[in-house]
């Protein structure tokens, strides 16, 4: 009997025991469950108080976690109101910015249960968002009310996440000036933020990178895109870390959207046409605290292997309403802060390419293997007055011979006065034939550079200095245009051969010659011709005779 007993409470209390097991597993999956119809059914609600209804969410599933404390959310879809936005466009009463958020996969890690059911606080750490797409839109200003927006009551106190994760984002912000787009399109790599806190009563920290103590962004692409643009700029990998201050962009490319004849007949004018490639490019001591106030300040900027090239075509007429800066006043006139304390430049290649109305063909004035600084780019107008010049010492080859140039932007002018110190060393002269040829129908048949040595100096009207150019047996051979093919002039050559032009510079038995051209600038001649006009004069002045055969080839080149 008392055998039996025992086996009958054994059985008793081993059914308990499972009941309990059974409640224990069920209670929480059943709790779940009611939590998430509870989210799916709560989460627009969320949304739309905080958006005053502007928006509306959609979620495809919502799986949660008692135990663990996660909660995952698949599908997730945040989207204006057309409805809602017709009517306030209609009203010019549209909020500054809209935006449309998909992602496929959002993971919310130990999140805290309390502040989340009493619908006051929320706080969790971690939150994982995959293949998360991103369009935010900045509103024309037409459209946005002028009047402030109304203080409305926060049901939500806070929101904090310690650590957020995107993966493989696709993010675009897109702008409106005079009533033309510009975007902004980042894709592909990773955000982090760490130690999130978004708090709505609190003011605002310019020093938080997103609302995070801390964080880094590394995405695989950049792309920049304007209404009727005539360029495209895009990046490869573009890198930057809150405690390292360091944005690394890698592949940086700036080129035309057309052939260069297509170029000339969208913009209607005569521009420079610019080519800019940089594979490596690193910017020390980016402060996002600088950034997120407009400022561009830097302590150093780092640019290797960069290529750039400016092309002239002289076919088409300038644009008399468009005034050429010289880089110093466009510094100046920039819209925001500037401050680089040194831009290091490493190998470096530079041509400037001008094709000739004449002949048809472009010459070319080359500038390969350039290393050097550029120190004090700055506009802000405290550092101007304790260091009044930004300077540019650069060393390279041209045509195969050393090259050595040093500049001095004033930043206290504003008519853009500078002054330049160009160094060549030796050189063939039949190298710069292909530059000769297109640009002054004229063939160098020999000629040995041994040295010149220009100082030049602008004043904001006109660019003048002293030339001296050392050479021996120097011969030429005049062309003529025919059809497309040049010709040479025999006859004319060995007169300007003979009785207009110096072979040698010293002279047998003479002093070197050193001339002072001056040139004076065109409102719509940009930089990079002002200078080559220049250093043109001044050799045509040493080679000629008398001064006069040096405005007549000029006229002739022009």
């Amino acid at each position: 009997m008392k055998l039996r007993n025992k086996k009958t409470v054994f059985k008793v209390v081993l059914a308990v025991l499972v009941v309990v097991v059974i409640i224990a597993a069920a209670v929480p999956l059943y709790v779940g469950l009611r939590y998430e119809r509870v989210v799916e059914r709560r989460l627009p609600e969320w949304v739309a108080r905080a958006t005053d209804t502007l928006y509306r969410v959609t979620v495809e599933d919502v799986s949660i976690s008692l135990f663990s404390k996660n909660i995952t959310v698949r599908g997730l879809r945040i989207f204006p109101d057309s409805a809602k936005v017709a009517a306030l466009k209609a009203k010019k009463d549209l909020p500054p910015t809209l935006f449309t958020l998909k992602v496929q996969r959002l993971s919310l890690k130990s999140i805290e249960w309390a502040g989340f059911i009493a619908d006051r606080n929320f706080s969790c750490k971690a939150l994982q968002a995959a293949h998360p797409e991103l369009v935010v839109e900045k509103v024309d200003a037409a459209l946005v009310s002028s009047e402030k927006p109304a203080e409305t009551r926060q049901d939500l106190h806070q929101l904090q996440i310690d650590e957020i994760e995107l993966l493989k984002p696709d993010i675009k912000f897109t702008t409106w000036q005079a009533s033309h787009p510009q975007s902004f399109h980042l894709k592909g790599g990773r955000v982090r933020l760490l130690q999130w806190l978004f708090d709505p009563s609190a003011p605002r920290d310019s020093s938080l990178f997103f609302y995070a103590r801390s964080g880094s962004i590394d995405f695989d692409s950049a792309i920049i895109t304007q209404y009727k643009q005539l360029y495209n700029l895009q990046t490869g990998r573009f890198h930057f870390s809150t405690p390292e201050k360091k944005l690394v962009i890698r592949d940086l490319d700036v080129k035309p959207l057309f052939s260069s004849a297509e170029f000339y007949k969208a913009s209607g004018h005569g521009q420079e046409l610019f080519t800019v490639r940089i594979p490596n490019l690193t910017a020390e001591g980016f402060n996002w605290e600088d950034i997120s106030k407009g400022r561009f300040i830097l302590r150093a900027l780092n640019l290797r292997d960069p290529y750039l090239r400016v092309y002239l075509d002289r076919h088409y007429p300038r644009d008399k309403e468009k005034q050429r800066l010289i880089p110093s006043q466009t510094l100046l006139k920039a819209a925001f802060p500037i401050s680089v304390d040194t831009v290091h430049v490493a190998n470096a290649t530079i041509r400037y390419v001008e094709k000739s109305d004449k002949t048809g063909q472009e010459g070319t004035v080359p500038f390969d293997k350039c290393w050097g600084t550029i120190t004090n780019v700055t506009n802000l107008p405290e550092q101007r007055a304790q260091h009044a010049v930004c300077r540019a010492d650069l060393k390279g080859m041209a045509w195969g011979s050393k090259l050595s140039a040093a500049f001095q932007f004033n930043l206290q002018q504003e008519g853009g006065g500078f002054e330049a110190h160009i160094q060549q060393g030796p050189l063939e002269g039949q190298r710069v034939n292909e530059l000769t040829r297109a640009l002054a129908l004229v063939e160098i048949a020999s000629l040995k550079l041994q040295s010149a040595d220009v100082n030049l100096r602008f004043d904001g009207h006109t660019l003048r200095g002293s030339s001296t150019v050392r050479y021996n047996d120097l011969k030429l051979k005049l062309l003529k245009e025919d059809e497309g093919e040049l010709d040479r002039r025999g006859i004319l050559s060995l007169v300007v051969n003979k009785a207009l032009i110096y072979p040698d510079n010293p002279m047998e038995g003479e002093k070197v010659r050193q001339v002072t051209p001056a040139v004076t600038k065109g409102r719509t001649q940009s930089f990079f011709n002002l200078l080559w006009s220049a250093l043109r004069r001044g050799l045509l002045l040493t080679a000629g005779r008398n001064d006069g055969l040096a405005d007549f080839a000029e006229k002739k080149g022009k």
